[in-house]
């Protein structure tokens, strides 16, 4: 398992700063919070429209923020590539219970996770790695990493899932 303990450090690191670095990360940020040689290969986020926001019944009050999600993708020297999404953003934990329902069909942030996860993975690898193919994510982003790992086409080539709580 040590191999794992590497893994987990690259996607603490990442999910820590994530305010921090927001969501387009200068290269030399990544050097600043100790991902010397790592290169940002593709950064995104997603909102749902406030509308769309009206879960189990809940009213869209202004007072909780729009929910949004966020995932960056990094390549470290050995040509690893690590798909991280970020946890629940502040105002965003009522649409945690979408995700975590007993309703069989996937969450709009769970589809979004795959379609990014899906396209970054059909851009960037084997034309940008050779390596080997991890994905994470904290909380709500852990959820997210688990989901593509199970259900995306590249799914028999990730090497590591890493959930952190």
């Amino acid at each position: 398992m040590a191999i794992y303990d590497d893994k987990a450090n690259v996607a603490a690191k990442l999910e820590h700063y994530h305010g921090k670095l927001n969501n387009y990360l200068p290269e030399d940020s990544l050097k600043e919070i100790g991902l010397d040689g790592y290169t940002i290969l593709e950064s995104d986020s997603f909102s749902i429209p406030r509308g769309e926001y009206n879960l189990l019944g809940q009213s869209s009050d202004k007072s909780y923020a729009e929910p949004y999600i966020k995932a960056i993708t990094v390549k470290d020297k050995a040509g690893n590539i690590y798909v991280h999404f970020y946890g629940t953003g502040d105002g965003n934990w009522r649409y945690n219970a979408v995700a975590y329902s007993d309703r069989p069909e996937s969450s709009r942030m769970q589809d979004w996770a795959l379609k990014y996860f899906d396209s970054t993975i059909k851009r960037h690898y084997g034309s940008e790695g050779g390596g080997g193919l991890y994905v994470s994510g904290h909380s709500q982003g852990g959820n997210m990493a688990q989901f593509v790992t199970l259900e995306s086409t590249y799914g028999d080539i990730i090497e590591g899932c890493i959930s952190l709580d």
